[in-house]
């Protein structure tokens, strides 16, 4: 990038009269780096709570700016435009089904709320008249909710039975016209009955339907001095569409307080967004397969190569075994031929001891062991045919 140099005194001109964090934009930098900057120069820089006091008229008057010797501190080198900003972000292009069940959603016109509760299916048929026959719990409500009931779960006020009941009509009735459905089923024996929403048979979320309330204090009771909660749980007739407590109760869309939007006026972007959901999970599942099959793949690879190091290991071992056999064997032949040259040394002395004044009988037994002896040294000697000796026999065994 292009950079620029400028005066000292314009950079002080410039602190005092724009933010820092403005400011440190202009120059591709942050707050933190230009406030580096402005302190290796000898710029003061605005104290905190300046440009809030400014705006009130009440802002002390700017530090001077110290005078400074050295040429180097005079001019900043600073970038003359900020850098490029990263690239818009590309949403991922989904599968053609849920594409095409995307633009059917999109098309489709606002749902609407139908005046008359007539053709209720049957689930919010049941969920209507468990809600008018449950009676109001500590919350001042009344739930359809019955833990493994097969019905569509709703916690509301008596007076907003009517309005949650039409709502969840309006939605499942658009969710069928894009070839959904909604089903109340239980995916474990020991888990509650949950309502899901299901596109291209896949399930997409759950949901339940629920007003929230306010946490109002309740006024001390001298009688009840051994009761610690003090606090009661008020309606605020606002109606909230989430997962249900399986899943923390995330929420899909509810009444919204501040701009006065109501759920009922959201139902296509829940849809939309339901759908969508779906392509992220379906590309989040591929991407996770992936790295799946990444990982096995790398684990192979690393256990061939640690199969094949163990391999190499092993013959090199195999190898050094049996180059110190031969060195072994080398070494003994080579005490073998030491001993026998000693015993030939040894023959030659005792063949000079032969007295002349010995008998026959003395002479040829000398001369026996001599011969026995030069034997016993050749069977010891590598270097020629070793003679048979009883030492080398072996008693075979009875089979």
């Amino acid at each position: 990038m292009k950079t620029v140099r400028i005066p000292r005194e314009e950079l002080y001109s410039q602190v005092w009269a724009t933010p820092m964090r403005t400011l440190a934009t202009r120059y591709g930098l942050s707050d933190v780096g230009l406030a580096k900057v402005c302190d290796r120069h000898g710029i003061p820089r605005p104290p905190v709570g300046y440009w809030a006091k400014r705006e009130v008229g009440k802002a002390p008057p700017p530090t001077p700016l110290p005078a400074v010797d050295e040429a180097r501190l005079q001019s900043i080198e600073l970038l003359a435009e900020p850098p490029p900003k990263p690239p818009p972000y590309q949403r991922p292009a989904f599968d053609d089904d849920i594409s095409a069940l995307l633009e059917r959603a999109r098309a489709l016109p606002d749902v609407s709320v139908p005046a008359s509760l007539h053709g209720l299916n049957p689930l919010l048929q049941r969920a209507k008249q468990r809600l008018e026959e449950s009676r109001v719990d500590d919350d001042h409500m009344v739930s359809s909710f019955k833990y493994q009931e097969v019905n569509v779960e709703v916690h509301v006020t008596k007076e907003n039975v009517r309005r949650a009941i039409l709502f969840l009509h309006a939605l499942f009735r658009a969710i069928e016209q894009l070839g959904g459905d909604v089903r109340c089923e239980q995916p474990r024996e020991w888990d509650r009955v949950q309502t899901t929403v299901r596109f291209l048979g896949e399930v997409v979320t759950t949901v339940r339907l629920r007003e929230r309330y306010r946490q109002v204090k309740r006024p001390p009771d001298p009688k009840d001095s051994w009761r610690h909660s003090s606090v009661d749980h008020e309606p605020t007739g606002r109606l909230l569409l989430d997962d249900g407590p399986n899943y923390g109760g995330r929420p899909h869309c509810e009444d919204n307080a501040k701009t006065g939007v109501r759920i009922e006026a959201q139902n296509n972007r829940v849809l939309i967004g339901w759908i969508e959901m779906m392509g992220f999970r379906r590309i989040e599942a591929r991407k996770a397969a992936e790295n799946a099959r990444l990982r096995a793949e790398q684990d192979r690879v690393r256990a061939d190569q640690a199969a094949d190091l163990q391999r190499r290991r092993d013959e090199l071992r195999d190898r050094q075994k049996q180059e110190q056999a031969s060195v072994d064997r080398l070494l003994a032949e080579a005490e073998r031929w030491h001993s026998s040259r000693l015993l030939r040394r040894y023959i030659n002395a005792a063949e000079q001891r032969i007295r002349p004044d010995m008998t026959p009988e003395q002479k040829q037994e000398m001369a026996r062991r001599l011969a026995w002896a030069r034997e016993q040294a050749d069977r010891l000697d590598p270097l020629v045919p070793s003679p048979a000796s009883v030492l080398d026999e072996k008693v075979e065994r009875n089979t």
